[in-house]
């Protein structure tokens, strides 16, 4: 039923956000590979795109089974091999083959979906004769579509369709692909940014600050950060030990006679150690002036 259908297919697409975060996407890609793509021509044009998209959205199984994702290699091959236009045989005319008409964004996510697959199972190409033959099939499809990629981007360069854009990065996409196949063996480090996908903007400045910054931080206001060789560097009190060596080193750098005239007490008299009290005695001074205590 197409209604069934198309709410299956939005689930999926919309599964695929939570399968990127560790849900596992066992339960979709296999309905999509076993039961939509077989089909997939038979689909409106709206709804092969969309299943095509979810399929190359689910197309990072984390947490499948080495076994079970060897198993969704073989039908996504077959569902791949029939949207890839066939090479045309050689003939003695010089005449250039006709380009056929081709869904780019279609074949884009197809093509990645397989692309994904077979990372992860690297044997389904080049294990033995038949991945051989798979992979020569394979290649013979590619070449051609690689062929008709690069009419077809001049054309779409001039395009004033809206859609244009998104078929451009498809084209590329699928131009990126074709190299990493054509390899022996294939390469499946080709990382590519699928035409659908919405680029991450970076955020502004500003914005980031507001994300990491408490309200009670955006009420203060901002205060600026003093230079190391500035003197807006905030005073701290200063420990014991910190005032001892301070009151030392000035008393060091301060000249004897200074220091001799700072302790001198009122009207030039010298106060020593133990004499705070009383007229002055200095050391060896004799009592003999001293008539004792006035008793009367």
């Amino acid at each position: 039923q197409g209604d069934q259908l198309l709410r299956a297919l939005v689930c999926s697409f919309e599964a695929s956000f939570l399968c990127k975060r560790g849900a596992s996407p066992k339960v979709f890609i296999e309905f999509l590979v076993n039961t939509v793509m077989p089909n997939l021509g038979d689909l409106p044009e709206d709804a092969q795109l969309l299943a095509a998209k979810s399929l190359a959205a689910l197309a990072h199984p984390l947490g499948m089974k080495p076994e079970e994702l060897l198993a969704l290699c073989e039908p996504t091959l077959e569902s791949l091999m029939t949207l890839l236009p066939e090479a045309p045989q050689p003939s003695e005319s010089d005449d250039a083959p006709a380009i056929p008409a081709i869904n780019y964004r279609v074949t884009e996510c197809l093509l990645y979906a397989f692309h994904q697959l077979a990372k992860k199972s690297p044997e389904f190409l080049h294990s033995d004769d038949a991945a051989a033959t798979r992979l020569r099939l394979l290649k013979v499809r590619l070449q051609f579509l690689g062929m008709c990629c690069q009419p077809a981007l001049k054309d779409l360069k001039t395009s004033t369709d809206t859609t244009a854009p998104v078929t451009i990065k498809a084209v590329q996409n699928i131009s990126v692909i074709i190299k990493t196949f054509l390899k022996v063996p294939p390469v499946y480090q080709t990382s590519i940014v699928l035409s659908f996908a919405k680029p991450v903007a970076a955020a502004p400045a500003a914005a980031v600050g507001a994300l990491v910054t408490s309200p009670k931080a955006e009420a203060a206001p901002a205060q600026k950060r003093p230079s190391a060789v500035t003197s807006e560097m905030p005073k701290r009190s200063m420990t014991g030990k910190e005032m001892r060596q301070q009151y030392t080193s000035g008393r060091a750098q301060q000249p004897q006679q200074a220091r001799s005239s700072s302790t001198r007490g009122t009207g030039g008299q010298w106060r020593g150690r133990g004499q705070g009290r009383g007229t002055y005695r200095g050391r060896g001074s004799s009592n003999s002036d001293w008539k004792g205590p006035n008793f009367s």
